[in-house]
């Protein structure tokens, strides 16, 4: 069957397998944060060459959002890592279950996509890893399973926030925050589309993409007004700190910056946006502001802009909780015998000048596929399809491979990979009322692209494992669970996040 077709075949069935809380119960959230800052000297996750730690700017945390209403519940976990593990994540899961009692499918896990957290996982990590080994009997820079600590700490926090659960109000909203992202694609004058082309390009003719200047918020409060948290989504790339110190980036100085209106023990939960495409870069100034000081900015407008925003935020009444969950494979991309030997030939020059970057990125993702293709010798990859519907008579958001929430009349999505600005921009325009859309990142390290990007020598494109665009399994997930095209309003872009 065609693997399109399938995931519409799925999607439909799945909608009419909702297991919803019983009406005029109350709907239970729960909050907690567990930090999970590797130890000092760990790699770091982000670029292609071999980076070790150095210090601390800020800690890194696992934050946990629970659900319950009645027998229903689940958990939404954001971690400030560049992306979860799947073999991490179904761990973790596995455990939340046990201790909780949620069902592990009601269980979503992502990663901020920090570019300044713990390189942990992924071909590069094995490679640096087994080199040491090689080298000096051990890896120096993993004094302990950062994985399993990870595992362990994820889990936590789930049951403390399970544990702290109480009847609380749901809020929800989009605020715009103009002039903090840009599109990293542009046409250039001899006909190609670069990303990066460098400041003040002359030979730059045009941008080649949206952006999404829409912040997604839901705010947690309780039934007195008392703001206790809040889960936002912006599509721009957590690239901004950079070096060598631990940090969460620009969701940081958001955090602190709501903090200092709403208390120091309010909770900011951060998903990232449809960001593949999308950074901080603005190539039309003379100089900018870069490393922590940018990360600082970035943060401060955009919790200002929340703040602006959040006493016009939308009580989401009489919610229901309900999900279904589908399992479907998807093929990965095909690479000859001599392909998979160039790639892991390459791999000793990632971080060096004798491989062009993007010729460093194809090696890592042929690399990544030969090790896929090891465990799954069908050339297939797992993707769950899972469904969460929050409020009764409206129409189910759907998700793949990981949730959608669904708020109101808003829709909360989750995605595996960094997808781009003008993929979601398509999605949500297939949706009845305004939406609003969150991706943050989860794993694997599938980049979902547009076809066309790979002609553009794009990097998302080098990027991809599997044989389509996400995009397009997005937009047929929406259609085919029978939502209707209709009211969104036009945006110049749309915004962005687990498993596999």
């Amino acid at each position: 069957m065609n693997p399109r077709l399938a995931i519409a075949a799925c999607l439909i069935v799945a909608g009419n397998l909702f297991t919803p809380a019983a009406r005029g119960e109350d709907l239970l959230v729960g909050l907690a944060s567990v930090e999970i800052t590797p130890p000092p000297g760990y790699r770091m996750s982000g670029y292609f060459n071999e980076r070790f730690n150095t210090g601390v700017h800020d800690p890194l945390f696992a934050k946990a959002i629970v659900f319950r209403q009645g027998d229903v519940g689940f958990a939404w976990v954001m971690c400030d890592i560049i992306g979860p593990e799947h073999p991490v994540s179904a761990a973790a899961r596995a455990r939340i279950a046990e201790r909780t009692k949620l069902p592990a499918d009601a269980v979503m896990i992502h990663g901020t996509h920090s570019h300044t957290g713990p390189l942990y996982k992924g071909v590069l990590r094995r490679y640096f890893h087994d080199q040491a080994i090689a080298r000096t009997g051990k890896d120096a820079a993993e004094p302990y399973d950062y994985s399993e600590f990870l595992r362990d700490r994820i889990v936590e926090a789930v049951e403390q926030a399970d544990a702290a659960k109480q009847p609380l109000v749901l809020r929800t909203g989009v605020v715009p925050q103009p002039g903090i992202a840009f599109n990293r694609r542009f046409h250039m004058k001899d006909g190609s589309v670069r990303f990066n082309p460098g400041r003040r390009n002359p030979d730059i003719v045009r941008v080649a993409g949206p952006i999404d200047p829409d912040v997604s918020v839901l705010g947690v409060q309780t039934a007195q007004g008392e703001a206790v948290a809040a889960v936002t989504s912006l599509a721009l790339h957590l690239d901004t700190v950079s070096g060598t110190n631990y940090s969460a980036d620009y969701p940081f100085a958001l955090e602190k910056t709501l903090q200092a209106r709403f208390g120091p023990k309010f909770l900011s939960l951060f998903g990232t946006g449809t960001c593949g495409d999308i950074n901080h870069i603005d190539v039309t100034a003379m100089s900018q502001k870069s490393g922590p000081a940018e990360a600082a900015r970035i943060g401060v407008a955009l919790g200002s802009a929340v703040n602006h925003g959040w006493d016009a935020l939308v009580p989401i009444e009489q919610p229901r909780l309900g999900y279904a969950v589908r399992t479907i494979d998807w093929p990965m991309q095909e690479y000859t015998a001599e392909q998979m030997q160039s790639a892991e030939a390459n791999l000793p020059k990632i971080g060096t000048n004798a491989l062009s970057f993007l010729d460093q990125v194809t090696a890592v993702k042929i690399a990544d596929v030969a090790a896929r293709r090891a465990e799954r010798p069908d050339g297939m990859v797992a993707l769950r399809v899972q469904v969460y519907r929050r409020l009764e008579g409206k129409q189910a958001g759907v998700f793949m491979t990981d949730q959608v929430l669904r708020q109101g009349d808003d829709f909360h999505f989750g995605h595996p990979g960094v997808d781009h600005a003008e993929a979601d921009s398509r999605l949500t325009r297939q949706v009845d009322q305004p939406t609003a859309v969150s991706h943050p990142v989860i794993d694997p390290d599938h980049h979902a692209t547009r076809r066309r990007h790979a002609a553009d020598g794009h990097q998302r494109a080098e990027r991809k494992t599997i044989t389509r665009g996400r995009d397009d399994v997005m937009l047929i997930a929406v259609t085919g669970s029978g939502l209707a095209a209709a009211k969104r309003r036009a945006v110049e872009a749309g915004s962005t996040g687990e498993d596999r």
